[in-house]
């Protein structure tokens, strides 16, 4: 009994070592995850903003960006488990707005965001 134990807890051992999602492994479940790349994160009023988005987690419902202006992108999905997609939006007002992506999944919701200074 003990050896079966101590090989289970190595192979889990192994599992998280490799860099494998030890909980998608073991449940069939990927936790929910966004991230967000903005090659420029400071414009002019009217430049346009570039985001790229890639999430990821079990049965994705929908990414939502939001400028941070009172402006936001949503796009729906059936459930799949990776999306990604660019977005372009331009500010009409100078100052700093915090540009927040978030996916909502049936394994959750998470959030990823950036700082934008509009000139």
């Amino acid at each position: 009994m003990k050896s079966r134990t101590l090989t289970a807890l190595g192979a889990a051992l192994a599992l998280v070592a490799a860099g494998a999602c030890l909980e998608e492994d073991v449940t069939g479940v990927r936790t929910a995850d966004i991230d967000l790349v903005v090659p420029q994160t400071t414009v002019s009023t009217g430049e346009v903003v570039n985001v790229t988005f890639e999430a990821q987690g079990t049965g994705i419902a929908r990414v939502v960006i939001d400028w941070g202006d009172g402006q936001s992108d949503t796009t729906t999905f059936s459930g799949p488990v990776e999306v990604a997609g660019d977005r372009t939006h331009a500010y009409a007002a100078a100052g700093t707005f915090v540009l927040v992506g978030t996916v909502a999944a049936s394994a959750g919701v998470a959030s990823d965001s950036v700082t934008i200074t509009v000139n």
